[in-house]
């Protein structure tokens, strides 16, 4: 009996330290800069994957002459990050690898170590002093966007994305220096 208790105690030690590191920042963080906000436009198939088949996605944006409205699921998000990533130049990591971390805002609502899963809220602000989003046309774009996700990372399999916001509104630099 004493057996069953410790390997009953040894899982949940086991469930509740995977749910602490899954969702630290140190861990979460660099993820959703690569994974959630880099591949967005770097490579959206990607971030598609990323999307659980039940995903619910709420999309608003706008920049030049292109506007997204969407909600919907899986498919609707996926056909919108290709269209969209389509518009602008792909952006690069450094020579090194290194994405810049250019996340504003940051924070993740994870209280119950007992839940799997987590809402990530952040912001972005494409200020044009580093070109973050340039056009296929060359146009540098500023703008500010804001990202809300809910992760799920069950034990022993991937994270997942269940909800996906996504706002974002972008105008043209209009002095190049």
């Amino acid at each position: 009996m004493i057996h069953i208790l410790i390997l009953i105690a040894l899982g949940l030690a086991t469930y509740l330290f995977h749910n602490y590191q899954s969702f630290h920042e140190a861990y979460l963080r660099p993820w959703v800069v690569e994974q959630v906000n880099f591949n967005r436009e770097a490579n959206p198939q990607a971030l598609c994957d990323l999307l659980a088949e039940d995903v619910v996605v709420v999309i608003k944006d706008q920049y030049t002459r292109y506007k997204y409205d969407i909600n919907g699921g899986k498919s609707a998000a996926c056909t919108y990050f290709l269209e969209s990533a389509m518009h602008f130049k792909k952006p690069q990591k450094s020579q090194n690898g290194y994405i810049q971390d250019k996340l504003e805002n940051y924070s993740v609502d994870h209280a119950d170590l007992f839940k799997d899963y987590a809402d990530v809220t952040f912001s972005t602000n494409v200020n044009g002093s580093v070109p973050d989003l340039i056009s296929k046309g060359g146009d540098i774009l500023i703008g500010k966007t804001t990202t809300k996700i809910t992760v799920k990372i069950p034990l022993f399999k991937e994270a997942k994305i269940t909800y996906y916001e996504f706002d974002r509104k972008l105008t043209q630099k209009l002095d190049n220096n």
